[in-house]
């Protein structure tokens, strides 16, 4: 079965509040409040890894920096994807879902970083609000 990030965090948040509440409760968040949100995600998240994503790629960690606010999903892959092919499925996953949409609204980043198993970095992909369109 495959996972995707938003799917988990989705899936974390709605946990810890109503869903048709959270995305209200995230408009309204204060900056400290909505930093208190993506590092409880982070943590949460981070738990649970490595999580296996599908049969080539695998979450390994992930993290939140306060300083700017950037949520960081870590994958480890074998198939070495096209950024160009990654890049609309990334934003196409945080913009699609409404709470991870309020949360890159209230400028949250979501940062995608892949490596291949021996630790080369291939690349980074970023999601920000305007990804997602003017609101």
């Amino acid at each position: 079965m495959k996972k995707s990030a938003a799917f988990l965090a989705t899936s974390l948040l709605c946990a810890l509040t109503s869903a048709s509440t959270l995305t209200d409760k995230i408009a309204n968040a204060s900056s400290s409040q909505i930093k208190s949100i993506a590092k409880s995600v982070a943590e949460s998240l981070a738990k649970d890894t490595p999580t296996q994503i599908d049969s080539a790629t695998k979450m390994v960690a992930v993290s939140f920096v306060s300083s700017t606010n950037t949520l960081i999903y870590y994958y480890e892959t074998t198939a070495y994807p096209n950024p160009e092919y990654i890049r609309p499925r990334v934003i196409n996953g945080v913009c699609s879902n409404e709470i991870l949409r309020a949360l890159a609204f209230k400028s949250i980043t979501f940062q995608y970083y892949y490596s291949a198993p021996d630790g080369t970095h291939l690349f980074t992909q970023d999601v920000v609000a305007r990804d997602c369109g003017v609101r």
